[in-house]
């Protein structure tokens, strides 16, 4: 039976307040967005002063998406720059997709099993099946490259791209919603390397994993690779909707990409991120993660328990069950104990703020390994 949530009416930082006035600790952060908690006053302040300004302007640019276009690329090496604001991941992505094919003029597109980049036809398709649709021309699923599968994976990568038909591959460098499953650094620079030897593009899905939620300000920063694309998205408004496509100042945006959306970089969103982005900046952000980090990997990575494995790093922690129902009655256990974890089939998700108060932090992972250890038969 699907766990009944009760309506949440307030959120405070790491706590969540039900229409009833009963409390839960939120240990899944808004589906990984809120990494500096809920209503943060820095990114409200942001959102205030703006509000009285202007909103939403179309195409015509406005000073404030100048200013988070810079604190956006201030991030990035100079090789590379945003190329334009989105409302959603999906929206990004698409836009990566238009721009990989004008770019290279190939059709072809390459994606991993259980990833995520969107639920358009499109984007979903790239990664796992859609039931709206059979097949689209040129694209391509191969087996996620993690540890156990990269023998099987590359070789299928390097055949489809000796083709010279593929204009990119996009690559989750942690699969946030398919089981925390990660890709090395060796097969990383490999593909790398054989999307320029082949002039294909790489682009890395950082929706989920960019601006510290794996420790570092981006995964693909541990593969020790530059891709040609960066997605990212969720963390950068802390909830508010917005994403971006950052990619190497090379590639030129021509119209028939069709770069822009109505609300594509509207004057709210370039606040949000600036709040964002800006108190980001001020926090000691590799003490903050370490310390959770530790904690999880301590207490519950630790655990002797054939239920689950635990994978992910920095905040992001998914654990993998055996069987969706146990998954269920873990989530449902903890949910009726004051705790709110993230639940999708057999997985579980952990991906606490950064600023959440250590004792709540305790309270929750005291409450998670007490059912993982007692509760859950």
């Amino acid at each position: 039976m699907p766990i009944a949530y009760k309506r949440i009416a307030k959120a405070k930082n790491d706590i969540l307040t039900n229409e009833d006035g009963s409390h839960h600790i939120d240990m899944f952060g808004a589906n990984g967005t809120v990494l500096l908690g809920h209503v943060n006053e820095s990114v409200t302040s942001h959102l205030h002063s703006q509000l009285d300004q202007v909103w939403a302007t179309g195409t015509i640019d406005t000073p404030i998406r100048g200013q988070a276009r810079s604190l956006v690329d201030s991030f990035f090496p100079n090789s590379h720059g945003l190329l334009g604001f989105y409302s959603t991941g999906m929206e990004a992505a698409e836009f990566a997709i238009r721009l990989a094919r004008v770019s290279t003029g190939r059709r072809g597109l390459i994606g991993f099993a259980k990833s995520m980049h969107g639920k358009s036809m499109a984007t979903a398709f790239l990664a796992w099946d859609n039931p709206s649709i059979a097949e689209l021309p040129g694209f391509h699923r191969l087996p996620y490259p993690s540890k156990e599968h990269e023998t099987e994976t590359f070789p299928k990568l390097e055949t489809l791209l000796r083709t010279k038909e593929i204009a990119a591959v996009f690559l989750e460098p942690i699969q946030g919603s398919g089981g925390g499953y990660a890709v090395s650094p060796e097969f990383a620079q490999k593909l790398l390397g054989l999307c320029r030897e082949t002039g294909t593009l790489l682009v890395v899905d950082e929706i989920l994993t960019g601006f510290y939620r794996t420790g570092c300000e981006f995964a693909h920063r541990y593969l020790e690779i530059q891709p040609d694309i960066i997605l990212i998205g969720k963390i950068m408004g802390n909830g508010f909707p917005v994403s971006g496509v950052v990619a190497d100042r090379n590639l030129n945006i021509e119209p028939k990409m069709l770069p822009g959306s109505t609300y594509a970089g509207n004057a709210l969103a370039a606040a949000a991120v600036i709040g964002t982005l800006s108190t980001l900046r001020s926090l000691n952000i590799t003490e903050l993660t370490k310390t959770i980090e530790d904690k999880i990997r301590s207490s519950i990575g630790s655990l002797a328990c054939d239920q689950f494995i635990l994978r992910g790093r920095g905040l992001l922690w998914i654990f993998e069950f055996k069987e969706s129902a146990k998954a269920e009655t873990f989530v449902s256990l903890a949910y009726a104990r004051g705790v709110f974890i993230g639940h999708a089939g057999p997985l579980a998700r952990l991906m606490p703020a950064l600023t959440i108060k250590q004792e709540n932090l305790d309270h929750a992972i005291n409450i998670i390994v007490d059912i993982l250890t007692k509760e859950l038969d």
